[in-house]
Formats: structure tokens, sequence, C-alpha cells
């Protein structure tokens, strides 16, 4: 058996890891600020962990031995505004908590053979240029929010393979993006976001679930990899995908000004976008159920 450590696994993207390390016969370490809550939502895990990465603890010790580390945690930046406040968590949950991480497994008597540490393709900013894992940040918030934690995750590479997944818009029907996207269709009222033309890096989640968990076991990778569909769409595209999808029409844009307006600062998780390249995966030889958008949306939404 090989024990995985793993945070965040209660959000979208860790439930479905964590359902598939299960189904692999990893060794399943949840840490959890609510390890009983945890234990609700996912029940077969093996330890139930209680974490606080700005603590010492008892928590270190699983890492010491463990075969690896999937660290997922960190506050959802969709949710409420961007005030100063909200920016600072966005950035301590994950930061802070990185460090906290790094920091246990570099003092590890038997550090893990490897660290999955997410990221977001919000680190190239908004683009219309393919972009590559060569590439620099960008400037905006996202951007140095990305740069700083991929930075905080790099410093256990002394003692431990190190990969950064920059993972794009996960397309899920209960939850994240494409559950609110399709809810207007729903009423016979769909729209897209803005002028339409941004660039969508999805991916289905199954594939992104999939990465994290061959990035286990795949020794010829490191560092950050776009974890990203090949064929990318732009907002426009995707949201007449999503009409054809569910037999609904798509009638008119959300105007960026109103999205200003209602979402403040936020509104660029939206109004922008960005177009990645899935080449990195490939050449090392991951491959995708779900390459092309319109046979996710048939799997999720029919």
């Amino acid at each position: 058996m090989k024990p995985i450590v793993i945070t965040g696994a209660t959000g979208l993207l860790g439930k479905k890891i964590v359902a598939l390390l299960h189904k692999k016969n990893y060794d399943v370490i949840i840490f959890s600020r609510s390890p009983q809550k945890a234990k609700e939502v996912l029940p077969y895990a093996q330890e139930y962990v209680r974490w606080n990465a700005e603590e010492n603890g008892d928590w270190a010790k699983y890492i010491d031995g463990a075969y690896g580390v999937i660290n997922l945690a960190g506050t959802n930046v969709g949710e409420g505004r961007w005030t100063e406040q909200k920016k600072k968590e966005i950035y301590n949950s994950r930061i802070v908590g990185t460090r906290g991480i790094v920091q246990a497994i570099t003092q590890a008597v038997n550090p893990p053979k490897v660290l999955v540490n997410t990221s977001a393709s919000g680190f190239y900013g908004n683009s219309d240029i393919v972009q590559t894992e060569e590439q620099t940040a960008a400037s905006d918030f996202l951007a140095q929010v990305c740069n700083s934690w991929e930075a905080e995750a790099q410093k256990a590479s002394s003692v431990t393979r190190v990969v950064c997944p920059r993972v794009g818009v996960v397309l899920d029907a209960k939850d994240g993006a494409l559950a609110k996207l399709a809810l207007p269709f729903k009423l016979f009222t769909g729209v897209w976001l803005g002028s339409g033309k941004q660039w969508m890096p999805w991916i289905h989640r199954d594939d992104v679930a999939r990465m994290f968990v061959w990035a286990l076991d795949e020794h010829n990778l490191q560092g950050a990899i776009n974890a990203v569909a090949p064929n990318p769409v732009t907002m426009k595209q995707l949201a007449k995908a999503i009409g054809k999808t569910m037999h609904r029409p798509l009638l008119a844009p959300v105007p960026e000004f109103a999205l200003k307006l209602l979402l403040g600062e936020q509104h660029s998780i939206v109004t922008g976008g960005n177009r990645l390249s899935a080449n990195k995966a490939l050449s090392l030889g991951f491959t995708y159920n779900f390459p092309v958008v319109e046979d996710a949306l048939k799997d999720l939404l029919q």
C-alpha cells in the first residue's frame, strides 16, 4: 500500500481524487480542519487527521513516511467579493498552508517521494496567446498568488519531486463554473458572459482527477504542468455547446460592465481567460477521456 496525504479533500476536485485513490488501492490520509465532517463526506479513507498548517501538531508525523502528498487547500476564489480581507484569505490559505506542508516534508526522516501541489491557469493572466509551462507569471492578483504558491511548493524540491498542476476550469454538472453556466439554460434563458471571445481552459472533472493521480507515479514529470484539455474553447463556444447539449436556446450576453458592477475586481475570473497548451501532458503519455468539450458536456449534462 502507498499512503497518500491529501488536503482540501472535501472540495470539488478533492472528492474526485480521493475516490480515484481509493479505487486504485492507495491508503488515503485526509488532512482537514474538520475531520469528522470529512469522514461523513468521504467515508473510505484510512485516516482523518485534524490539520492546521499554521500550527504545529501531530499531523506532521503522517507526512513522514508517506508515499506522496496532494495539496489542494485554498479558499474558493469564486465565492464572495474580493475585499482586502478576502484577498488576504485567498493568499494565506494557499501560501501559508503550503509553507506548513513543505516544512513538514523537509524535516521528515523519510520524506514523501512526491508533492503534487495544485496551482491554477490564472498563473498566466488574461491572454489569447497559447501559454506553455515555460511562460512567466502575469502581474495581476491571481497570477501573483499562483506564482508565490508554486514558489513555496518548490522549496520541497531538495528532498522530493514537486509537481504543480495549473488547473483550468473544471467542468462538473453539480459544482463550479459549468453548474452556474448551465442554470440559465435550464430556465430557457441561456447566456454567455462578457464578450464571449475570452478563452476557457476547461477540463473534465474526471480527467483532472486522473492527472493528479497519474502525477504521483509519473517520475519524468516535475515542475509545472497545464491541467487542461487539449482543445480549448471560447466562452461563447462553450455556451453554444451547453445549449446544444441541453437542447436549449442561447439568447444573449451578460455585458462586461454589468459583471464589473456585480462582482467588482472578481469579474476578471469570468470576463478574462487564457489559452493553455496541453502538450506537456500529452508528451509524457497522459491520455484524456474527454479531449473535446462536446463529449465532456454530453457525459456531464445528459
